[in-house]
C-alpha cells in the first residue's frame, strides 16, 4: 500500500485491510502487526491536517477516563506529504445496532446505562474558555438546519409544528454549559464486544457544546431498543429526568432532523426515505407535541 509507506511502522504490519462502511469521508484501515496487535488507522488529506490533529489531540484528554473506546497512538504525515493519519487502538467487537436486538432486555438496559455512563465520563473534559457562548452558537446552527432543509426537494409533512417547537423553546439553550462532545453518539458509533460489554468509536464529528445536544441522533437508538436508550438515559441523569431535559433535547432532535433531510439526498432514496420516516417517528413520540416525555421513554 504505497501511500502507508512512509509511516514508520508500516513495515511490522502483516495485515491491512480498509474498511468501507460508514459515513466518513476519511479512508479507514484494520491493521495487524507481526505481533497480532490490531489497530485502526485513519488517513485523511493533508487539507485536513489542522482539524485531525486537533481532533487526535482532543482524544488524548479522554485517555484516563473510564470509558472503553479507542486510544489514540500516533498522528502524522504520509502518502509523501498528501495525506495525515492518525493510528487509533481496535475494539473488537460487532456493530451494536445488529446485536442489540438479540440480546435479553436486561442486557440491553444495562449496556444502556453503560452508555449513559460514559457518555457522563466524557462531559467530564470541559470547553475551552474562551469559546463562544452556547447561545450564539446553536442559533446560528438552527438557523443553517432550517436553510439547509429548506433547499431540499422534499420536505416533512409535520415542518410547521417542528420549527413552531423550536420557535417556542429556542429560549432553553441560553447560558447552557459546554463540555466536550463525541458528536455523533448513538448505536451505529458503539461496538459489542465478544464478552458482551460496550466499546464507543468514531470520534471523527467530536465538538464542543452543550452536553445535552449529545441525544440529537436519540432516533436512531430508539429504532433499535427503546431500553437501551430509556436506560442510557436515566444513568446520564442519574435521577428521573425533568421536563427541561426532555424540552431541551427534543429541540435538539427536530433541529438535527431539519438539517439531516438536505444531508440524505446525495446518498439516494433510501436514505431520503429513512429520514422522512424519522419525522414522522419523532412527531409520533409525542402525539404532536401534545405531551413532552417521549412515549417510548420507559424508567427502570
Amino acid at each position: 500500500m504505497e501511500k502507508l509507506r512512509d509511516i514508520q511502522n508500516y513495515y511490522k504490519w502483516d495485515k491491512i485491510e480498509a474498511i468501507r462502511k460508514g459515513w466518513s469521508e476519511e479512508e479507514k484501515y484494520y491493521i495487524e502487526d507481526r505481533n497480532g496487535r490490531k489497530f485502526l488507522l485513519r488517513l485523511s488529506e493533508i487539507s485536513q491536517k489542522e482539524r485531525r490533529e486537533r481532533e487526535y489531540l482532543n482524544l488524548k484528554k479522554l485517555e484516563n477516563l473510564e470509558i472503553n473506546t479507542q486510544r489514540p497512538l500516533e498522528f502524522g504525515i504520509c502518502n509523501k506529504g498528501d495525506s495525515v493519519y492518525t493510528l487509533l487502538t481496535w475494539i473488537e467487537g460487532e456493530d451494536a445496532h445488529q446485536v442489540l436486538p438479540r440480546l435479553t432486555l436486561q442486557h440491553q438496559r444495562r449496556l444502556g446505562a453503560t452508555a449513559g455512563a460514559y457518555l457522563r465520563e466524557m462531559h467530564r473534559v470541559s470547553a475551552p474558555s474562551n469559546l463562544e457562548g452556547w447561545s450564539t452558537r446553536y442559533e446560528r446552527k438552527i438557523k443553517r438546519n432550517i436553510e439547509n432543509y429548506k433547499k431540499a426537494a422534499e420536505s416533512y409533512p409535520q415542518e410547521n409544528d417542528f420549527i413552531q417547537f423550536i420557535d417556542e423553546n429556542i429560549h432553553l439553550v441560553k447560558n447552557r454549559p459546554q463540555t466536550f462532545q463525541h458528536g455523533d453518539y448513538h448505536v451505529g458509533s458503539m461496538v459489542i464486544t465478544p464478552e458482551g460489554t460496550l466499546g464507543i468509536i468514531d470520534f471523527n464529528r467530536q465538538d464542543y457544546g452543550d452536553p445535552w445536544e449529545e441525544f440529537n441522533r436519540l432516533p436512531f437508538c430508539v429504532s433499535i431498543s427503546s431500553f437501551f436508550t430509556s436506560a442510557m438515559i436515566e444513568e446520564y441523569i442519574g435521577k428521573q429526568p425533568g421536563e427541561k431535559f426532555f424540552r431541551l433535547i427534543t429541540l435538539y432532535v427536530i433541529s438535527n432532523q431539519l438539517g439531516a433531510l438536505q444531508w440524505a439526498i446525495p446518498f439516494g432514496d433510501d436514505e431520503v426515505q429513512m429520514m422522512m420516516k424519522q419525522a414522522e417517528e419523532i412527531y409520533d413520540w409525542y402525539h404532536g407535541f401534545k405531551r413532552i416525555v417521549p412515549k417510548w421513554f420507559q424508567p427502570k
